[in-house]
């Protein structure tokens, strides 16, 4: 949903298109960026160590996306509207429009969304995408937060909850590092007049990875244990993020090389690190790290 300014700036689009001159600059094609949520996010995963993971709620709050302009991509116009999306219901989500032609590199950029005093109700409400509620809003509000993953893992009759947020990611950002050569990063190609979808997917698997690299399988029980544990947690069924911090990344470090980094980090941040690698472009690996083929 779109505030009356942003569709009458998108109405206009094409308009300032047709302006340009016609020997300097082709007729641009539109872009059309959008968040969904992933096959195994929406069915729910499965992980290696015998846990059923499904989610309930998964909020983004979308500020808007980049769109790289450099010798191969020629932008024209962008038209940015903040959008609350729960990419737990299907489909495929409208966050930003813009007019460009060329090969373009992105970013969609997640995080809290400005304070509604500043926004009529009416513009407010346009923020909010399908099946998202008010209460959605207030509740990233309260944890001045632009992501947001709500949901459950059972393993025989055990089951654990998690309501974690996070406060900002910018999905498949490489291609904006500061220095990086043009067309380094993910980019897609659109061509004068035409209309190009780019669809950002969100993976539940990946944010319980085990590793940062080739051979990654979902695990639970570590996470599991960070409520179950006397040392950690309060063992009460829900997993909290506070508990997540308290356990360190040392203290489940596998001999098969699973939970191993260099730096000291806790069990939260190795899962703040994964949130960032869960965005996948047309079902291919190009805004993570990890191949599917090589998922187990």
């Amino acid at each position: 949903m779109r505030s009356r300014a942003s569709l009458i700036a998108i109405a206009a689009l094409p308009a300032l298109g047709a302006c340009l001159p016609s020997e300097t600059r082709p007729e641009p094609g539109e872009v059309v960026y959008t968040l969904s949520g992933a096959a195994d996010l929406l069915g729910g995963v499965q992980s290696s160590d015998g846990w059923r993971i499904e989610f309930s709620r998964v909020l983004l709050a979308a500020q808007g996306v980049s769109t790289r302009e450099s010798s191969g991509c020629d932008v024209s116009a962008i038209a940015n509207t903040p959008t609350l999306v729960d990419v737990r219901v299907p489909g495929e989500h409208e966050v930003n429009r813009a007019l460009a032609t060329g090969e373009c590199g992105f970013a969609y950029h997640i995080g809290p969304l400005a304070p509604r005093e500043l926004h009529d109700d009416s513009e407010v409400e346009e923020w909010l995408g399908p099946g998202v509620t008010d209460a959605d809003l207030a509740l990233l509000e309260s944890l001045t937060s632009g992501l947001y993953v709500e949901g459950k893992a059972t393993k025989a009759a055990v089951t654990k909850v998690f309501r974690w947020s996070f406060v900002a990611h910018d999905f498949c950002h490489p291609g904006f590092d500061e220095g990086a050569d043009e067309g380094s990063g993910v980019t897609f190609r659109v061509g004068s007049g035409e209309t190009e979808r780019v669809d950002l997917a969100i993976r539940g698997d990946h944010l319980f990875f085990d590793r940062m690299e080739e051979g990654a399988e979902v695990r639970f029980d570590p996470i599991a244990g960070a409520d179950t544990d006397p040392a950690y947690g309060n063992a009460d069924g829900e997993v909290t993020w506070e508990e997540l911090v308290r356990v360190p990344l040392s203290a489940i470090e596998r001999a098969d090389g699973a939970y191993r980094v260099e730096a000291p980090i806790d069990l939260a941040t190795w899962m703040y690190m994964l949130m960032g690698h869960t965005a996948y472009l047309g079902g291919t690996e190009a805004c993570s790290p990890f191949a599917l083929e090589n998922v187990r």
